[in-house]
């Protein structure tokens, strides 16, 4: 469910706010504009079909300016649009900003309470309300490339890494503290598409490009290393709900270090779940078994599902 939009916007994106019950849900989406669609207390219009429902005047609709809103013709709802780059100051250069994004598609933007919004300006992070109303620039320590997570327990609090420290930053306090650094490599990192545990308390991280391993915050402790020197390159790794590991390797096909490969925390090798990476991210199912959203297109002999 897109709202409609038109070619030649300043490369922001859409996020989309849907209402489930009585209560409240946000939802990222990528596009060329920044949204917020607002539903609380309105009607809304939805399909379970298949089908694509391409938005009304495609080519030819203009959108408010920041801070406006419309009404989605398809679907019924309140659309506001709450970003506009090419007017908004550039806080860590001169000029206005070129694009606003959010972080990597399968990161929330939001915190565990909806109340405060996160996104890139070009090259650092700048903090909004819940409403979509900018409040302020980040510390420009935590930059685009510092994979910055929400904590899942504490709406204040925002993880991120600094060269080989896992760092956090309350926006309430506006103070910064060392979770804790490796000082046994070099650098650390989630490889840009890992996110905080289910739990909010495990993090999979990558030391100096070549160890993997979880880290546990509440009790401070690393676990044991896959060492993946001279093994193949890998591209990926994710944690899934339960805190076990997917390695996502360069290698295609059925043998190990190939595909997509499940290991349990201590990163012991437990089985492969797919012959090749690709875009992906790692969920639980209503009944709360784990599930892993793959794009399958690198397969060579991937499984086709028809839906008629």
């Amino acid at each position: 469910m897109l709202p409609s939009c038109r070619r030649g916007w300043d490369r922001d994106l859409e996020v989309m706010r849907s209402v489930v019950g009585n209560g409240m849900r946000r939802r990222l989406l990528f596009g060329f504009a920044l949204w917020l669609i607002v539903g609380q207390g309105e009607a809304f219009a939805y399909v379970t079909d298949g089908d694509a429902y391409a938005p009304p005047s495609y080519l030819s609709f203009l959108p408010p300016d920041s801070g406006g809103s419309y009404r989605d013709a398809t679907f019924g709802t309140s659309v506001k649009r709450i970003s506009e780059a090419l007017n908004q100051p550039n806080g860590a250069d001169r000029d206005n900003l070129p694009f606003i994004i959010n972080e990597y598609s399968t990161m929330s933007s939001f915190n565990a309470a909806n109340s405060k919004l996160l996104l890139i300006h070009q090259s650092y992070l700048a903090l909004y309300d819940g409403g979509g109303t900018f409040i302020r620039d980040s510390p420009l320590e935590i930059h685009a490339l510092s994979e910055s997570r929400w904590s899942r327990r504490d709406p204040s609090v925002l993880y991120y890494i600094k060269g080989n420290a896992l760092k956090q930053y309350n926006i309430a306090t506006d103070l910064m503290a060392v979770v804790r650094a490796f000082s046994e490599y070099t650098k650390i990192s989630g490889f840009g598409e890992s996110d905080i545990s289910l739990d909010g308390n495990h993090f999979v991280l990558v030391g100096d490009n070549r160890y993997i391993f979880v880290y546990e915050i509440s009790t401070d402790t690393k676990g044991s290393m896959l060492d993946t020197a001279g093994v193949g390159g890998f591209d990926q790794v994710l944690i899934t709900p339960s805190n076990s590991v997917l390695v996502g390797w360069y290698g295609i096909g059925s043998d190990r270090y190939q595909g997509v490969e499940l290991y349990d925390r201590d990163l012991k090798y437990l089985r492969q779940v797919s012959r090749a990476i690709g875009h992906m991210g790692v969920a639980q199912d209503l009944n709360g078994d784990e599930i892993l959203l793959v794009a399958n297109a690198a397969d060579p002999l991937p499984s086709v599902r028809t839906v008629s």
